[in-house]
């Protein structure tokens, strides 16, 4: 069951509330926010109200910086970065990773988004290890994706491991991974 709210009563009042509802909620319109919530209560959807039409790729592409040059916006808004970039607007440059071991040390003490991409040839069964170790006072955690065009990141990954220590080296295996082929996002937690 998808729960879009709550509420509760009592005598004549109710008081509702959608959580994490941020601006599709507004507080200061009171004819969007009952059509809000009778779409929720009649439709169990939302549902366009517009005559012309609610489509928003076109916004949300040039909100995206219209994917910064490396990549295509689809119908739904969203990027399809090219194989050298990766995250929501195609922004950061992947590092590529192709030898058997690998070693990235990560210097940067704020925060920030790194991307690497590991390309292994196919057919190849040796072994191969990708050890990340931060330099400074910076925890990071890695998300994974275990396809190699697609950008992980804190809400869509395969696998994730939260809050490695600093100094500490943590090392991507194929016995970790199980693919040749993949993608890491580090977030490095400058502030804390």
């Amino acid at each position: 069951m998808l729960v879009g709210g709550y509420y509760r009563q009592h005598s004549n009042f109710t008081f509702a509330t959608a959580p994490k509802s941020g601006h599709f909620m507004p507080y200061d319109n009171y004819d969007v926010a009952k059509a809000f919530l009778d779409d929720f209560t009649q439709n169990n959807s939302l549902t366009c109200h517009n005559p012309e039409g609610c489509r928003v790729n076109v916004q949300m592409c040039s909100a995206m910086n219209n994917c910064s040059g490396h990549g295509s916006c689809m119908d739904n808004g969203m990027c399809m970065c090219e194989p050298t970039h990766k995250g929501a607007d195609c922004s950061f440059e992947a590092h590529r990773m192709t030898n058997e071991t690998e070693e990235f040390t990560i210097s940067s003490v704020g925060d920030e988004w790194i991307y690497l991409t590991h390309e292994h040839p196919e057919g190849d069964l040796s072994d191969w290890t990708v050890t990340m170790t931060a330099k400074y006072g910076s925890k990071f955690s890695v998300y994974i994706s275990k396809e190699f065009d697609e950008s992980p990141n804190q809400f869509f990954y395969d696998i994730y491991v939260t809050e490695v220590k600093p100094g500490i080296p943590f090392t991507l295996s194929r016995d970790f991974v199980s693919r040749d082929n993949f993608t890491v996002a580090l977030h490095i937690h400058g502030y804390n």
